[in-house]
C-alpha cells in the first residue's frame, strides 16, 4: 500500500467527478476505486483489501481511493433484493441493506487506522434535486414523482446521507479531526483555486493548477432522456416518444422545452420540507466545520 494513503468517502454528485478528474491530471497523484469493499455485506471480511490494488501508483506522492457512498453508509446485504427496490416506490428494504454512516467509518479503520479521510459537502437541496433529476426516468410512470422517489431504496439512501454531521462525527471521532478534511461543493465552485490548495496541502502533494480546458462535467445522455420525458408529461405524450423527440432536441425542441420546464421539479413545499428536515443536521456540520450549508 501506498505511504501516503488517502480515501475520498463521498458525497457522491457533490464534485466528485471533478475531484477524480483533478486527480487523474495531477502529476503526484494517483487513485483507485476499490472502497466499495466496505459496502458490499461481508466482503469487507472476507477479501483483503490491499490486495485489491493492482493499479501502479508510478513513484507518486499520494495514492487516493475513490468511493463515494463511503460517507453515506449505504451497506448492501442482499445484492439482488437491492437492486429489486432500488427504484420502487415505498420500498421495505428490511436486512437487504441498512445505513449507518458509523459502521461504514468503523469497518475503514479496523482495516486502515491511519489512513486520511476527504469528504465533500452539497447543500441538500441540490444534491437530492440532482438525485431525483437522474433517476426518475427509472420510476414507474405513475409512480414518479419526488415523493415516491424519496420512498424508494434509493431515496431513502440519499434522504439518510444527508445528515452530514453523522459522518463527520464517526470520521472526527475515530481518524482525528487533523486526519479529515471537510470540503463544500459551494466554496469550490466560488473560489475553486484556494479550494485545491487546501486540498493538495492535506494530500501532501504540490499544488496544481486545473486547467479548465479539459473540464468534463458528470452528464450523459440520460439526462437528455430525463428532460424529454419530464417535456413528453408536460404536453400530455407517452413516453415512448422520447426515441422519436431525441434527434430533435439539439435543434430547437431543448429551448422550447426549457421554457416549459422552467419550473422547479421539487415544489416550494418540498424545498421548505428539506430545510427543515436538515436543520439540526446543518447547525451541527457547522459546528465542527465552520462551512455553512445553505
Amino acid at each position: 500500500m501506498h505511504e501516503n494513503f488517502v480515501i475520498l468517502a463521498g458525497n457522491k454528485r457533490s464534485g466528485t467527478t471533478f475531484l477524480r478528474q483533478y486527480f487523474e491530471a495531477h502529476s503526484q497523484i494517483s487513485w483507485d476505486r476499490q472502497g466499495y469493499h466496505f459496502l458490499n455485506g461481508d466482503r469487507h471480511v472476507t477479501e483483503t483489501y490491499s490486495d485489491l490494488f493492482t493499479k501502479p501508483s508510478d513513484g507518486t506522492s499520494c495514492f487516493v481511493d475513490v468511493c463515494e457512498h463511503l460517507a453515506i453508509g449505504q451497506i448492501v446485504n442482499n445484492m439482488e433484493a437491492w437492486s429489486s427496490l432500488r427504484f420502487t416506490p415505498d420500498a421495505k428494504v428490511g436486512d437487504a441493506l441498512y445505513l449507518d454512516q458509523r459502521k461504514a467509518a468503523e469497518r475503514i479503520k479496523a482495516t486502515m487506522p491511519n489512513v486520511r479521510i476527504v469528504i465533500i459537502l452539497r447543500n441538500q437541496i441540490d444534491w437530492i434535486r440532482t438525485h431525483y433529476r437522474v433517476f426518475q426516468e427509472k420510476l414507474p410512470q405513475n409512480k414518479n414523482t419526488f415523493q415516491d422517489f424519496l420512498s424508494t431504496a434509493e431515496g431513502q439512501v440519499v434522504l439518510n446521507g444527508g445528515f452530514y454531521h453523522k459522518a463527520i462525527e464517526a470520521y472526527y471521532e475515530l481518524f482525528g479531526k487533523s486526519n479529515v478534511l471537510i470540503l463544500s461543493l459551494d466554496k469550490m465552485r466560488d473560489d475553486r483555486d484556494n479550494t485545491l490548495v487546501t486540498l493538495c496541502d492535506f494530500l501532501r502533494v504540490d499544488f496544481e493548477p486545473w486547467d479548465s480546458k479539459t473540464a468534463n462535467r458528470n452528464s450523459s445522455g440520460a439526462n437528455h432522456t430525463f428532460h424529454i420525458r419530464r417535456f413528453l408529461e408536460k404536453i400530455g405524450l407517452s413516453f415512448r416518444a422520447v426515441e422519436f423527440m431525441r434527434p430533435l432536441w439539439n435543434i430547437g425542441l431543448k429551448s422550447i422545452a426549457k421554457k416549459i420546464l422552467s419550473k422547479d421539479i421539487i415544489s416550494k413545499e418540498e424545498k421548505t420540507m428539506l430545510s427543515l428536515f436538515y436543520s439540526y443536521s446543518n447547525s451541527r456540520t457547522e459546528h465542527l466545520t465552520g462551512l455553512v450549508i445553505k
